[in-house]
């Protein structure tokens, strides 16, 4: 008998526009601000809103499912994030 995987996959769906200050899309991710702002300054998850200032930024929960998408990558594949126009060490 073989046993087979299944993948499953699951749509967040927030209908009550929940928004998530840095602080609390820290809290909620489980890590640090400034791994948010780098997944911001490389376009992976936006602020609702586009302030100068990374505190005043407000995301939603589609932006908390990438953060989160991006933490898995990260820690699966053992990846860091690489300085913009370099991947693997090489410039693009």
């Amino acid at each position: 008998m073989s046993k087979q995987d299944h993948i499953l996959t699951v749509e967040v769906v927030d209908q009550d526009g929940s928004t998530f200050t840095l602080r609390e899309i820290c809290e909620r991710g489980e890590c640090h601000a400034e791994f948010v702002i780098k997944l911001v300054d490389y376009g992976i998850i936006a602020p609702l809103e586009d302030y100068p200032e990374a505190r005043q930024w407000e995301f939603d929960v589609a932006a908390l499912s990438r953060l989160r998408k991006a933490q898995r990558l990260q820690r699966d594949l053992k990846m860091n994030l690489a300085r913009p126009g370099h991947v693997s060490g090489t410039a693009r």
